[in-house]
């Protein structure tokens, strides 16, 4: 199998660095970058704030679902999903068949120190206390635990994260 040839989706918690570390990976590897809340913004002309008010989350999912398997017709691109995208079925299906899954793992200890800058644009995240939080971060965990590979982001950089998948990948194809 060549990278190039397949997508590589990251997925992770929302807020733990998986556009940033998309956009370092894609430069990286020379492949196509897709941030997939960003493109449904763009699509909808709409923050996801606004989708959640307007269409309630189910609406945002079908947007999501929607917008995911026509992008991952393509090849070659690296697609960032949505905190909540891969936990659909048809979502988590169709990247583990026809892509690379990398699961961009941290702790919560560490993440939570991030929640201040993350509450505003996270709907999800608002009007939950912590512990609340942290139980959606555990239950959104035991799904990504089923990605190809885990990275853990803790101590790397987004750099040396786009570095360690593009290795990792690459040794899994050796």
């Amino acid at each position: 199998m060549q990278t190039n040839q397949k997508n590589i989706i990251l997925i992770g918690f929302m807020g733990v660095g998986k556009t940033t570390v998309g956009k370092e990976l894609a430069r990286y590897l020379g492949m196509t970058f897709v941030d997939l809340d960003q493109a449904i913004e763009s699509e909808a002309q709409q923050t996801i704030v606004d989708i959640f008010r307007d269409e309630g989350e189910s609406g945002f999912r079908l947007r999501e679902q929607k917008l995911f398997l026509e992008l991952s017709e393509q090849r070659g691109t690296i697609i960032s999903l949505g905190g909540g995208a891969f936990l659909q079925e048809e979502i988590q299906r169709s990247s583990l068949l026809t892509s690379l899954v990398i699961f961009l793992d941290i702790d919560f200890s560490i993440w939570s120190e991030r929640l201040p800058l993350l509450i505003k644009d996270r709907p999800l995240l608002q009007k939950k206390s912590k512990k609340e939080i942290k139980e959606l971060y555990e239950l959104r965990r035991e799904t990504y635990l089923h990605a190809h590979y885990t990275i853990n982001t803790e101590r790397l950089t987004p750099p040396q994260t786009a570095e360690k998948i593009a290795k990792t990948i690459q040794y899994a194809d050796a």
